[in-house]
């Protein structure tokens, strides 16, 4: 795991893509063996036009296009655990974004 090596070396780490509570799980686990590491576990929510349109400023390669709806609602049925913070960003700005995730 990359995110451990920059850990070793002092540095934040930022993990995203985690597709399930029990990723998460893995993930956390992982992080905590490190004294002193504060792991926050967010989930990031926006209504489903905001999240095509946010698909589409992908690079087109990268664009999920149909998918979105189908993940949405894989994610939509976990029950994810009550640390998971969700944070819905439909009307929210990248900084405004960043800003609620720093203060979990």
């Amino acid at each position: 795991m990359v995110a451990t090596e920059y850990l070793y070396n002092g540095l934040n780490v930022v993990v995203d893509n985690v597709w399930s509570p029990k990723g998460n799980e893995i993930i956390r686990g992982e992080l905590f063996r490190f004294q002193g590491v504060k792991v926050t576990s967010v989930r990031l929510i926006c209504d489903k036009e905001v999240n095509h349109k946010r698909d589409q400023q992908r690079f087109l390669e990268n664009q999920m296009k149909e998918r979105v709806d189908v993940v949405n609602k894989e994610l939509d049925g976990y029950s994810w655990p009550s640390y998971v913070k969700v944070i819905d960003s439909t009307d929210m700005s990248i900084e405004a974004v960043v800003a609620e995730i720093e203060k979990a």
